[in-house]
Order: C-alpha cells, then structure tokens, then sequence
C-alpha cells in the first residue's frame, strides 16, 4: 500500500513552522495594541475600553506573604510565581558606602511628602520609590550566598536598554521625560530546559508623576506591549513567542503596585496587584519585602509554545443527543496530519455509527 504521509514534513518542522507563524502573529497584534493604545485619549484606561484595546486585566490576588493564591483566581498564566516576603534573606550590609546610603534612606523618608519642595513633585516622589527598589533589589547585600535579591532570583541589569529591551523606534514611548518615564530594566539569567537559551522573562520599573489609581495607566499598558514588541523583533528571543513581563510602577503619593504581563492569542494579558503604601517608613518597611518578593518571582512557564499565541475555535458533535459543543483546540492539535487507522481500532471504539464497509476487491 502506497505511503500516504510520506510528503509530509516531519514533526520538528512543523513545529518550527508554527513556531514561527506564532512569533509573526504575536507581533502583529502586539504591533495593533500599542497603536491603539498610544491614540488613546486618556492618562487612564477606563475598564469598559479594555476589549477595544485587546487587553485582558484582572486582579492578581495574594496572600499575606506576597504569595499567589489560587492560580484559577488570577487573570494570568504563570509565567513568575512570586516567592513571597518570607524568602527574602535578611539585609547583611558590609560595605560602609552602602550602610551610609541605606542610612540616608531611612533617616530622610518620612521627609519625602511632607518637605515643601517635594510635596508638589508626585513624579520625584514616584522616582524615589524606584531608587530605594533598586538599592534593595539590587545594591544591599543580604545574609545569601548570593550578593543580592537580584542575583539570587537570576535578575541582571540590562547593559543596553536600547536594542536590547526597546527598539529605537519606541525610545521616547519609554523614555518621555515628562509625565513618567522607565527607571531600570532587567533581564533574565536562568536557562529554560526547553528551548536551551535564556529565558526572555523581563523586569521593568517605571516611576509616573500622577497621583495613585487602581486603574491602569495608558503608559503601564505602552511600555509592555513596546517592551514584548522590541524582544520579539532582537535577536536573543528568537526561540521564544510570549515575552512575559513583571512592571513595576512606582506613582505620586509614594504608592507602587505590580503589573505582570504576557500576550495570548490576540489579547495583551495583564494582572495587576493592588496598590501598595510607602508613605511612611514603617509602611515601607512592612511592604517592601512583598514587592521584593514579586519582583524575584521564578521564572516559570513555557514562552516557546505556540499554543499560546495560536489557537483556533472548532465546533464538534460529541453527544448522542447530537447537540453542538464549541471548545478551544491548539492550531498545533487541530492541523495535525490524521493517523492511519487500523481495522483492530475500529472495533475498539464504541461509536453509534457502524464501521463503513469498504470494497475490497483485491482480497477475491
């Protein structure tokens, strides 16, 4: 009997196919989400715009660790699971320069609202939330074998945040230097299984003088989608078609809240916490190890996979009553070649309709 599959490409190829149908299709709708969301007319998103824009945000619940709760919760696919306040190691600072910035820091907090000069500046109050983020993530060492939270959650500095994070075109949706603008950048270090390359997770902190709100940002949303755009289009992501993306935004009023990030099929999807108090020391105190634990989430999921980005709509008769069900099927499942199928599987089948029979005229 003649091969009827033998023209057909070989599994890893047509993976490689849709893998790269899902790269090119996640760039066209990233590209058609920041175009809209950049002609929106507004500082904020208003709820009811969300489904115009192709965005999807929820809440992203956590317990009183800074833990997630129940995944089926959360507007999100777990991309980062946070790792909670409690895995914070404790400050262990040796070098005397950072003792004394990390004094200056403490003594002056309290003073950030109530001077007269900063009191009307919300985005340098913004600014210096993202400065003591950084030094905490960052800069103090802590009792670890590694020298931070940074290292230890595989988190290094971005070199060059231009090509490497945002592309030239999208310089001054990042970098305004007005009314917020992006403070530090993070790339991932930890090396997936899957695809044998470094992970494209990326941590992004973002200081925006206007007073706080539980709505999202028009430049929340922007800076996502240019940061998954820019990622998709370099070279070190190529093996990857999901970008996911942890934001951290730090506003007016000392107030900062975490936003993390990915796209799925046409949609940017978006889950954000609540937002967090540090106007004061002690409420920075009693909150900083939270957001610490948010942005050292491990870096989990499989960003290679098409089924994130490719997935079709097919209608199926499943019942006897014969009523139509819809379901979700990957593009990957949907188009794979049908298998031949052997006369011991028909019997096997319980199925309402008989087996057909087919003329066999070379078995007279």
């Amino acid at each position: 009997m003649p091969n009827l599959f033998g023209t057909l490409p070989t599994r890893a190829r047509q993976r490689a196919v849709l893998h790269d149908q899902a790269r090119s299709q996640a760039m066209k709708n990233l590209n058609d989400i920041y175009k809209r969301v950049e002609r929106y007319d507004n500082t904020h998103i208003h709820p009811q715009s969300y489904a115009s824009l192709d965005i999807k945000c929820g809440t992203f619940l956590l317990d009183r660790d800074g833990k997630s709760l129940d995944a089926k919760e959360n507007c999100s696919l777990p991309f980062f699971e946070p790792r909670g306040a409690s895995w914070i190691p404790n400050l262990n600072i040796t070098d005397a320069r950072m003792r004394e910035t990390f004094q200056v820091f403490n003594d002056n907090w309290d003073a950030v609202l109530t001077s007269g000069l900063m009191r009307e500046r919300p985005k340098t109050q913004a600014y210096s939330v993202c400065s003591w983020l950084e030094h905490m993530f960052s800069y103090f060492t802590r009792e670890s074998s590694h020298p931070n939270v940074a290292s230890l959650s595989k988190w290094r500095h971005s070199g060059k945040l231009i090509p490497e994070i945002f592309a030239e075109r999208f310089y001054l949706a990042a970098f305004p230097y007005n009314r917020y603008s992006t403070y530090a950048v993070y790339a991932s270090k930890k090396q997936l299984s899957s695809t044998k390359t470094t992970a494209p997770h990326t941590l992004i902190t973002i200081a925006i003088g206007e007073e706080p709100s539980e709505d999202l940002f028009k430049a929340e949303a922007m800076i996502i989608a240019a940061a998954m755009i820019s990622r998709l289009e370099g070279d070190e992501c190529k093996a990857y078609s999901v970008i996911p993306i942890t934001l951290v935004t730090a506003m007016g009023g000392m107030q900062a809240r975490v936003i993390q990030a990915h796209s799925s099929g046409q949609s940017l999807v978006l889950s954000k916490t609540k937002v967090f108090d540090f106007a004061t020391n002690q409420m920075a105190t009693a909150n900083i190890d939270i957001l610490l634990g948010l942005m050292g989430s491990d870096q989990v999921g499989d960003p290679a996979d098409p089924d994130h980005i490719l997935k079709v709509e097919v209608q199926q008769v499943v019942t006897q009553q014969g009523s139509d069900h819809k379901r979700f099927q990957s593009i990957r499942k949907f188009f794979r070649p049908a298998r031949e199928t052997s006369a011991a599987s028909w019997e096997s089948r319980k199925c309402s309709t008989p087996r057909p029979q087919i003329p066999q005229p070379w078995r007279l």
